[in-house]
C-alpha cells in the first residue's frame, strides 16, 4: 500500500499541474501515464485500486523508464457518463442509454430502470 501511496503522490502532482493550467477542471477529466522503473510492476488489481485513489479517467502503466517514477497527465477525449460523471471509452456505446457508461446501465437494470 505504501508503494501505491507514493505513486499517488506523483500522479496528483501531474494532475494539479493540469488543473492549474486550466486544461482540466477535475481529475476525472484526465488520463495518466505512469512510468515505473523496470524492476517495479503493478498487477491489474493494483492499477484499479490506484485509479480509484486518484479518481482519473484511466491509468496506463509503462515499465522500463529511467529508473524514476514519472507521471504524465493529459485531458481525456472520452465522454462523461451523466450518472456517475466518470469519463469512459464506453459512454455512448448503448443506443438505449447513450449518455451512460456500462456500469451505470447495469445498475439501472438491477434497480429496474
Amino acid at each position: 500500500m505504501e508503494r501505491l501511496l507514493s505513486y499517488r503522490g506523483v500522479i496528483l502532482k501531474a494532475l494539479e499541474s493540469l488543473r492549474a493550467d486550466k486544461v482540466i477542471g477535475n481529475s476525472l477529466q484526465a488520463m495518466v501515464e505512469l512510468a515505473l522503473p523496470p524492476e517495479e510492476g503493478m498487477t491489474d488489481s493494483e492499477t484499479a485500486l490506484l485509479l480509484e485513489m486518484v479518481l482519473a479517467a484511466d491509468i496506463h502503466v509503462v515499465s522500463g523508464g529511467s529508473g524514476d517514477i514519472v507521471a504524465r497527465a493529459y485531458a481525456t477525449e472520452w465522454n462523461r457518463c451523466d450518472r456517475c460523471w466518470r469519463y469512459t471509452r464506453d459512454v455512448g456505446a448503448n443506443t438505449a442509454h447513450p449518455d451512460l457508461c456500462p456500469r451505470c446501465i447495469e445498475v439501472l437494470h438491477i434497480l429496474g430502470g
